[in-house]
């Protein structure tokens, strides 16, 4: 499958060649029109297109977005944007919601702003909340790790999305987990885990993590800008 177009107009893939700034109504890869992309979904799949196609290597470099494609469907792509109008439409067309990336990664990490271009999403935490309980409704699992260690804390952690870290744990998700980083989602709500990270220090987020159980000695960390996360 490769990176199908369907791939493409499924998703946002942020940069700035995409950034409203620049003329674009909707952070889309230059379509400025919302409807349009809508109905470009929907006539590639009246026409055949795979609805649960998987990428078989990254997007484009130029491209930024989610950074964990390899093996994403067009459906976890479109929860990576937390784009529910788009989710609901590749459903209708029989899109399976549970299936993951080549690293692991679900449809509910994807939301939560794991493995995002730190810094260039226009999503909300308000946003990533009904994407993560749209999902759950569904059925997709929150626990579970990637190859790389991480789970759906840390990137609630990294952003300072408190709510939805506390609903997460509160679903049982490891706040111990440690990444092949040696970052724990302690560490990386302490500004530890990468110093490029989307908050420097999440004061709540840490204290929060700590009272449900997390250990702050687990770990050590990640000063190395070029590995702290697995996209890098």
């Amino acid at each position: 499958a490769g990176y199908t177009p369907l791939h493409w107009a499924s998703s946002q893939w942020e940069n700035f060649t995409t950034n409203p700034v620049y003329g674009f109504e909707d952070p889309m890869a230059g379509i400025t029109d919302r409807q349009a992309k809508l109905r470009l979904v929907k006539a590639l799949l009246a026409h055949g297109a795979d609805v649960n196609a998987r990428m078989t290597k990254p997007q484009p470099t130029f491209a930024g977005g989610y950074l964990d494609a390899v093996g994403a469907t067009p459906f976890l792509l479109a929860a990576s944007a937390n784009d529910l109008e788009m989710m609901r439409i590749l459903l209708a067309a029989g899109a399976d919601p549970k299936i993951r990336t080549a690293t692991n990664a679900s449809a509910i990490m994807a939301a939560t702003g794991l493995n995002h271009s730190i810094g260039e999403d226009l999503v909300t935490e308000a946003q990533a909340l009904e994407t993560v309980n749209f999902l759950l409704a569904l059925g997709v699992e929150p626990k579970g790790e990637t190859t790389f260690g991480e789970n759906a804390l840390f990137g609630p952690a990294y952003r300072g999305w408190n709510r939805l870290l506390a609903q997460l744990i509160d679903l049982g998700v490891n706040v111990n987990a440690v990444s092949k980083a040696g970052v724990t989602p302690w560490l990386a709500a302490n500004g530890q885990g990468d110093r490029l990270g989307g908050v420097l220090y999440n004061k709540e987020g840490a204290e929060l993590l700590q009272k449900h159980g997390a250990d702050p000695k687990l770990g050590h960390p990640c000063e190395a800008q070029n590995k702290c996360r697995a996209e890098q």
